[in-house]
């Protein structure tokens, strides 16, 4: 069973949890047959996160588009790569399972850790949720 919680439902505001908090989907009208582009999809932020954009768009707003990354001097350029780095490993786990395949050979502990920190660097309160209904972790201690 999936539970679907979100801190809004629970009485938080949005300055409360100083995290963006809107639906990312909104539906298009019954006569729109365009697909939506306002949620981008996950290759599209490993494609901005790579060194080319670095200079022009990085190196001034990493730390306020993902406010929770550690910040040491001047790390803003590996920080990026490290994200992108998990990114990228996020999405080739998202495509083996749509794609119906195996993924035994993978180490499943490192790839969550990857996702909470991806969604941590950029909020805190989104992350302790995505921990809280979490059905991997069970699982993965069952594991052989």
């Amino acid at each position: 069973m999936v539970r679907r919680f979100h801190p809004l439902a629970a009485g938080f505001s949005c300055s409360q949890l100083q995290c963006e908090t809107r639906p990312s989907r909104v539906q298009p009208e019954a006569s729109d047959s365009r697909k939506d582009h306002r949620r981008p999809e996950i290759v599209f932020w490993e494609k901005m996160l790579t060194a080319r954009h670095q200079a022009r768009l990085w190196d001034n707003s990493f730390y306020a588009v993902f406010p929770n990354t550690p910040q040491i001097p001047d790390s803003s350029s590996q920080n990026r790569a490290d994200l992108r780095n998990d990114i990228e490993e996020i999405r080739k786990l998202r495509n083996r399972i749509a794609h119906h395949e195996p993924i035994f050979t993978r180490v499943l502990r490192a790839d969550l850790d990857r996702m909470v920190r991806a969604v941590r660097w950029r909020c805190d309160t989104t992350a302790d949720w995505l921990l809280g209904i979490d059905p991997v972790t069970p699982l993965l201690a069952k594991m052989p």
